[in-house]
């Protein structure tokens, strides 16, 4: 995330947040706005900012990295522990390889 970004994310408003959640779920812009209980030209404001203030383009770039700010990440020994390892785990953090 470049130093944009990041002051983009600061400067965010508890609304922007919540809009941007939104955003970020499945749906039309139509029913995010009904979700949210305002206008769709409201929402379309609300998008146009949160576009800007992250430099994300697209509705998609904006929920991929809510989606990655936002997300937990559970940790193993300090390191990520990737979501498709089998039970029990690969062994590869604990053999260091």
């Amino acid at each position: 995330m470049s130093m944009k970004e990041k002051r983009g994310l600061q400067s965010l408003t508890p609304r922007e947040w919540t809009v941007w959640e939104s955003l970020s779920r499945a749906g039309t812009l139509r029913e995010v706005a009904e979700r949210l209980g305002i206008s769709k030209g409201s929402l379309w404001k609300h998008k146009a900012s949160l576009q800007y203030k992250t430099e994300c383009g697209t509705r998609a770039e904006l929920a991929a990295l809510y989606l990655r700010e936002m997300r937990p990440v559970e940790t193993r020994d300090g390191f990520p522990i990737d979501s498709f390892e089998p039970e029990g785990g690969m062994g590869f953090y604990r053999h260091g390889i």
